[in-house]
C-alpha cells in the first residue's frame, strides 16, 4: 500500500508535462486511488475479518437465555436430604440451583421457554456473512473498548447479538441480529425461542422495514420499536375503461351517453352527456357497425373486450377515437371491487407495505399459505372497513381472514345490540360477513373499546397527519382544550410510559360502571378522538396479560427509567431470595425446605409489580397471603448482621425470569 501512495505523490509532481509517459503515469495513479477507496475489495475483506462474530463467541448468560433452560438439579428437595441445611460455602450452589428450579416450576409445569415450540436453531453466522458482503467498509469500524457510536460493529446487546450500524451503544441502522431474549414474539407474545432479524434498527429494536423468522413463523414488513407495525395501505385497483356510461334510447333506437368519468379518455376526447352513439368501429380499418343493427349484448361484450374504439357521435363520420386507460374508481364495497370486470388487478393484490406473515394465518396454513395485512404494535389490526387481512394459497387463490381489533377477531356488538338479526335501530349490517351487525361507527374504526387506555402516544406525535386529524376531531367534539395542551398531554404520556407511571393501577376506576381509565386526562383522549382510539389506545385492564407484556418490554429496555427501577428492584429481590433460604431452611431438611417455600417462590406477581415501580400497597394486593412475605422482610430488618458483605447480584436468577 505504501509504494502505491509514493507513486501517487510522484505522479502529481511530474504531470505538468502532458507527454505520453506522463499521461500513462497519471492514469495509473488515478486507477490506484480509485482502487483503495472504502469500496475496495481488500478493505472490505479486512472489515469483514474485524467484524465477524459467531454465536459460539458468547456464553448463554451473555446471550440472555432464560436460566430455566440451563438449570442444574441438585439433590436438595428430595426425600433423601434428611439433614438440616443452611447457606454455606459447601451447599450454596446447591441451594441456589434449588431456588432457581422452584422458580422455574411455575403453574404446575416446568418453564422451558427456549425449547417450547422451537423448530430449529437460527443460522446467524450465514446471515452475518451475507450482510458483511454488502456492508463491510461502508462505515467507520467501531473501536474496541469504546462506546459504539456512528460506526459499523458487532457485539452483544439486550436482545442477543448484533452486527451492523451502531449509535450511542445501541443497534441503529442496517443490521442482522440473533434474538435470544427480551424480544416481542409473534402476535404480541414474548418468547425465548431464537429469532433472526434482518433489516433496520433504532435504539436496539427493529424500526422500519425488516424480515423476522424464528424457524416456525415469519414476518416481512413494517416495524416500530421492535413490534410488527404499519397500515399495509391496500391499493385498490383502478379500472381500465373508456370512461363513459350509456343507456338505450327507445325513441331513437340509439345509445345515449349518460355519464362521463372525470379525467377519463372519454372526457379528454370531448364526449359529453347527452351525445348519441350512432355507430362504432373496433379499429380504423374495421367494419362500421351501426347501433340499430347490433344487439345490445354484442355491443357490450365487444366494448368490454376492446382496448380501442372509434365512436360515431351524433352523425356518421363524426368520429371519436379513444383508448382505454387506468382511472381511479370509487368502490361502494369490497364486493363491488371484486365484481368489477374492468379492474386493473386484484382487490387484495397490491399494497404500500409488504406485511407478509406465515405461521398464524388461520385456515389454509397446511396448504403453504401466507397472509398479508395491517399490524398495530405487534397485533393484527384493521384501521378501516377496507383493511381486512387476506390469506394467499399456493394455487394462486386468496381468501379473507377478516377484520382484527388489536389482535382480536371480527369485533362483535355487545350490550343492547342484536348480533344476529340487526333488529336494533342503531345496528348496521357488516358487509362481507353474514349475520354480523355492527355499531354505526364501525366504518370509522373497527374497534369497540371498553376501558380504553392510552398505550402508544408516540404514534400520534410522530405522525403530523394523525396529529392534525386527532386535533380536528377533538375540536369537533367541543372539548375545551387548546392544541398546546393537547400536545402537552401526549408528550406527558410518553414520559409516563417511560417510567410505567402511565398505567399505575390507581388510575383505573371501576366504581362507576364503564369509567375505566377515562378519569385520567391522558387516557380520556381515547374517548375524544376516533383516530387516537384506533392508533394509540387499547382496551385494557390493569390485570390484562397484554398490558404486562407491554410493561415488560419497557422495563427490559436499558434506555428507559423503568429499566433503572427494575434493576434496583432486582437487587431487592435477590436479597429476598437469600433471606428466604436463611430463614425458611434454617434447621430444616432439604425436603422440608422445599415443601415450605414452594408456593412463596413460584408466586411472581408481587415482584413483577415491584419491578414495574408500583408501591407495596398496590403490589401486596396481588398476593393472597402477604403474611409470609412480611415475615421475610421482617427477618431482613431484624437480622442485619446476616446480610453484611453479601454480593446479592450472585443471587439474581436471571434478567428475565420474573417476566
Amino acid at each position: 500500500m505504501k509504494k502505491y501512495l509514493f507513486l501517487i505523490i510522484f505522479a502529481s509532481s511530474v504531470l505538468s508535462d502532458e507527454s505520453p509517459d506522463a499521461a500513462d503515469i497519471r492514469d495509473f495513479a488515478i486507477t490506484m486511488q480509485q482502487a483503495y477507496q472504502p469500496e475496495d475489495v481488500a478493505s472490505r475483506e479486512d472489515a469483514k475479518y474485524d467484524l465477524y462474530i459467531q454465536k459460539s463467541d458468547f456464553s448463554n448468560a451473555e446471550l440472555g437465555y432464560h436460566p430455566c433452560n440451563f438449570k442444574t438439579n441438585g439433590s436438595l428437595g428430595h426425600h433423601q436430604d434428611s439433614k438440616p441445611v443452611d447457606i454455606s460455602p459447601e451447599n450454596r450452589d446447591k441451594l441456589k440451583a434449588y431456588l432457581m428450579s422452584k422458580a422455574c416450576y411455575y403453574g404446575g409445569r416446568w418453564v422451558n421457554l427456549k425449547q417450547k415450540g422451537q423448530n430449529q436453531e437460527m443460522d446467524f453466522d450465514s446471515a452475518a456473512s451475507a450482510f458483511l458482503d454488502t456492508y463491510a467498509g461502508s462505515s467507520p469500524l467501531c473501536i474496541t473498548g469504546k462506546l459504539k457510536h456512528l460506526c459499523l460493529g458487532s457485539g452483544s446487546y439486550h436482545s442477543g447479538i448484533f452486527i451492523g450500524e451502531w449509535e450511542n451503544g445501541m443497534p441503529n441502522g442496517q443490521g442482522v441480529a440473533l434474538i435470544t431474549s427480551n424480544f416481542p414474539g409473534f402476535e404480541g407474545g414474548y418468547n425465548n425461542r431464537e429469532g433472526l432479524f434482518k433489516g433496520v434498527f433504532k435504539n436496539g429494536y427493529p424500526h422500519g422495514s425488516g424480515y423476522y423468522t424464528d424457524g416456525k413463523k415469519t414476518y416481512d414488513g413494517g416495524w416500530h420499536s421492535g413490534e410488527m407495525h404499519g397500515d399495509i395501505g391496500w391499493i385498490y385497483p383502478p379500472s381500465v375503461v373508456y370512461g363513459f356510461r350509456y343507456d338505450f334510447d327507445y325513441e331513437s333506437g340509439l345509445l345515449k351517453i349518460i355519464h362521463i368519468t372525470e379525467g377519463s379518455p372519454a372526457e379528454q376526447a370531448g364526449m359529453k352527456v347527452g351525445d348519441t352513439i350512432l355507430a362504432y368501429q373496433l379499429g380504423e380499418n374495421s367494419q362500421i357497425k351501426e347501433i340499430q343493427s347490433i344487439p345490445m349484448d354484442i355491443f357490450s361484450d365487444e366494448i368490454n373486450r376492446s382496448k380501442q374504439i372509434l365512436l360515431h357521435i351524433n352523425s356518421l363520420g363524426n368520429i371519436f377515437n379513444i383508448q382505454k386507460s387506468e382511472i381511479y374508481t370509487y368502490y361502494a364495497s369490497y364486493s363491488d371491487c371484486v365484481n368489477n370486470t374492468n379492474k386493473a388487478h386484484g382487490c387484495k393484490e397490491k399494497a404500500k407495505l409488504n406485511n407478509r406473515y406465515t405461521g398464524n394465518v388461520g385456515y389454509g396454513a397446511h396448504n403453504g399459505a401466507y397472509a398479508k395485512g395491517s399490524f398495530k404494535m405487534g397485533t393484527r389490526h384493521s384501521y378501516d372497513q377496507w383493511d381486512r387481512h387476506t390469506v394467499y394459497y399456493n394455487d394462486g387463490t386468496n381468501g379473507s381472514l377478516g377484520f382484527f381489533c388489536d389482535g382480536g377477531a371480527t369485533p362483535w356488538i355487545g350490550g343492547d345490540y342484536n348480533t344476529t338479526s340487526g333488529t336494533s335501530e342503531n345496528a348496521i349490517s357488516h358487509e362481507g360477513s353474514s349475520n354480523v351487525w355492527m355499531q354505526p361507527n364501525f366504518y370509522i374504526s373497527p374497534c369497540i373499546a371498553n376501558n380504553a387506555a392510552m398505550v402508544y402516544p408516540e404514534l400520534i406525535l410522530e405522525n403530523e397527519k394523525l396529529l392534525e386529524k386527532s386535533w380536528s376531531e377533538i375540536k369537533q367534539n367541543n372539548i375545551q382544550m387548546r392544541k398546546i395542551d393537547f400536545t402537552y398531554l401526549l408528550k406527558e404520556a410518553i414520559e409516563q410510559k417511560d417510567s410505567l407511571a402511565l398505567w399505575d393501577e390507581r388510575k383505573f376506576n371501576l366504581k362507576s360502571l364503564g369509567v375505566g381509565w377515562s378519569e385520567d386526562k391522558i387516557h380520556a383522549l381515547c374517548q375524544y378522538s376516533s383516530t387516537i382510539m384506533n392508533n394509540s389506545c387499547r382496551s385494557l385492564r390493569p390485570s390484562d396479560s397484554s398490558l404486562d407484556k407491554i410493561r415488560s418490554k419497557i422495563a427490559m429496555n436499558p434506555m428507559t427509567k423503568a429499566n433503572k427501577t427494575k434493576n434496583q428492584q432486582q437487587l431487592a429481590h435477590a436479597k429476598f431470595n437469600y433471606a428466604f433460604l436463611k430463614k425458611t431452611c434454617k434447621g430444616l431438611s432439604g425436603y422440608q425446605c422445599a415443601s415450605t417455600g414452594h408456593s412463596l417462590l413460584i408466586h411472581k406477581q408481587y415482584w413483577r409489580c415491584k419491578y414495574f415501580g408500583y408501591p407495596d400497597i398496590t403490589c401486596l394486593q396481588k398476593i393472597d397471603d402477604d403474611k409470609k412475605y412480611n415475615e421475610i422482610f421482617n427477618y431482613i430488618k431484624d437480622n442485619p448482621e446476616e446480610f453484611i458483605n453479601i454480593d446479592f447480584s450472585e443471587w439474581l436468577l436471571g434478567k428475565e425470569l420474573e417476566f
